[in-house]
């Protein structure tokens, strides 16, 4: 899900469905949908730009929304994606995006200016959730294989610093913007496999 402010518009990614269906954040109700295509992954709202990306892994499409008109601004190719799906903006100067991708255990650096992937990491397998520390530069790419990536976004290229084994099934991470520390979650099955 990703909450659109200025629009005060929830978009929820429908995974095995075809797009995002909005609901109107003050009144709770379904006002509509955008079909973007198959195997939909994350979404996320950029408030600098007044934009929502969507990963779509059916095309490997980097797709931008203007949450207001609920319209398709922009679709990209992800060029060395495969099975586009979890989407992280970069803190607003360096205009990109980080696109994590499922089928070929990467991790793409969309540059939203020159509309290009200008590069590619190898992360760990099944590649879901992202989460940026803002204040540290730090982005966390957690796995469906329990592995977790960090990466340096200080400059104009990203470094990747790091890989390990966060824990079986720790796909989806959030960051404490006070405390800075990582928070891994796992599914709620997960807890009796």
């Amino acid at each position: 899900m990703a909450y659109a402010s200025q629009a005060g518009t929830v978009f929820v990614s429908n995974e095995r469905g075809t797009g995002d269906t909005a609901v109107d954040g003050r009144g709770v109700r379904r006002i509509g949908d955008v079909n973007l295509g198959e195997d939909i992954g994350n979404s996320q709202y950029d408030p600098s730009a007044g934009a929502l990306y969507v990963a779509v892994g059916g095309n490997n499409q980097l797709v931008t929304i203007d949450p207001a008109r609920m319209a398709i601004l922009d679709r990209e190719d992800l060029e060395g994606c495969s099975g586009a799906h979890g989407v992280q903006v970069d803190a607003p100067p360096r205009h990109r995006v980080f696109v994590a991708c499922e089928n070929n255990d990467s991790m793409v650096v969309f540059d939203l200016t020159a509309k290009r992937v200008s590069q590619t990491f190898r992360v760990g397998k099944g590649p879901d959730v992202q989460a940026l520390d803002a204040a540290s530069h730090q982005l966390y790419v957690a796995a469906e294989s329990g592995e977790l990536a960090v990466f340096d976004t200080t400059g104009d290229s990203v470094t990747k610093v790091g890989q390990g084994n966060a824990g079986p099934d720790a796909h989806s991470d959030a960051v404490d913007p006070v405390s800075h520390v990582v928070y891994l979650l796992r599914p709620f099955w997960a807890l009796f496999c």
